[in-house]
């Protein structure tokens, strides 16, 4: 009797804290692909702005000069709209890592 009481706590014990450690971790893997969606779309409008430069320096250098304007004004606008994407990505990306590494330090104490 006893010792089904005991195996009963342990068992509880365990289900508890495997369930706790997969739920971290699910948390862990959202946030962490979170923070890479938000980078690639740092990388994506870095990029399209680096491009509508170059298109702008063709347009220069054709025969539609008057486009240039908007082209740089539209270009540096993306490329400004990119950055702090790059780096909120970045920082969401090594924040998880530093939570799921503060995470297993935390299971490993308290096992």
């Amino acid at each position: 009797m006893i010792f089904q009481a005991l195996s009963g706590i342990a068992r509880d014990y365990l289900d508890s804290t495997v369930q706790g450690a997969l739920g971290s971790l699910e948390i862990v893997i959202r946030q962490f692909l979170l923070g890479a969606a938000v980078f690639l779309l740092g990388i994506a409008l870095v990029l399209i702005g680096l491009i509508m430069i170059l298109a702008g320096v063709f347009l220069y250098l054709g025969e539609k000069p008057q486009f240039l304007v908007p082209a740089l004004l539209t270009a540096s606008l993306s490329v400004l709209a990119g950055l702090p994407l790059l780096k909120a990505g970045s920082s969401m990306s090594r924040l998880t890592r530093q939570r799921q590494k503060f995470n297993a330090r935390h299971l490993e104490v308290r096992n």
